[in-house]
């Protein structure tokens, strides 16, 4: 369990709050198709995930070999078809009645459009996106930045993400507590050390409201 004084939660973004399932699906297959086919979709996925085990995922590296010049895939990567997981909206209704929320996410450039989109934006005091902010997780600037942001100390506050490497691991170096959702592409993900283990870990959203709620 958390202990008491946690006034802050900071969320991720994909694969925490928002189902990227299908995204991630439209991102091998423009991926594979950027590529003439060379590489199917199933098998772009596949070393994508094999990555991610192995804590670095990628998809660009693969294209190479095939003709690809691009600095990185995140064009084709279908953000329309993001979807937030059922269980988040209700959720952050409940949350920010009790503390004050705010995100650190890896995502494109206008998070706050889609987030308004998705009808979620105003339960957030602010949004930390990477493309946005020109910093990214693990760096823990980004964690520092929230931090100050939220005028709080590190153990005041709770980062909640899907990731041991990008979520986990710096937030608990900077002193904050920590919570994984093992679910989407990073729950292949096996914890290095005990400094990547979370304080708690749930399998879905459903699970979060019996820890801080």
């Amino acid at each position: 369990m958390l202990p008491d004084g946690i006034r802050w939660i900071f969320f991720d973004i994909g694969y925490t709050l928002m189902d990227e399932t299908e995204s991630y699906r439209g991102w091998f297959q423009n991926a594979s198709d950027a590529i003439g086919g060379a590489l199917s979709a199933a098998e772009l996925r596949r070393r994508y995930l094999e990555g991610m085990a192995k804590y670095a995922p990628a998809i660009t590296e693969h294209l190479r070999p095939y003709g690809f010049t691009g600095s990185s895939t995140a064009h084709l990567y279908p953000k329309e078809l993001e979807r937030l997981y059922p269980q988040a909206k209700p959720l952050l209704l409940k949350l920010a009645k009790r503390y004050r929320l705010g995100v650190i996410a890896n995502q494109l450039a206008g998070l706050d459009k889609r987030l308004e989109a998705h009808g979620i934006a105003q339960y957030f005091d602010f949004l930390l996106g990477s493309a946005d902010v020109g910093l990214s997780k693990p760096d823990p600037r980004i964690f520092a930045l929230a931090l100050e942001k939220a005028g709080c100390a590190p153990y005041e506050a709770v980062m909640i993400g899907d990731r041991p490497d990008n979520d986990v691991y710096p937030a608990k170096r900077l002193g904050l507590r920590t919570i994984r959702v093992r679910q989407g592409v990073a729950a292949c993900q096996v914890p290095r050390s005990p400094e990547y283990e979370a304080d708690a870990t749930v399998d879905n959203l459903d699970a979060l409201g019996g820890i801080l709620l």
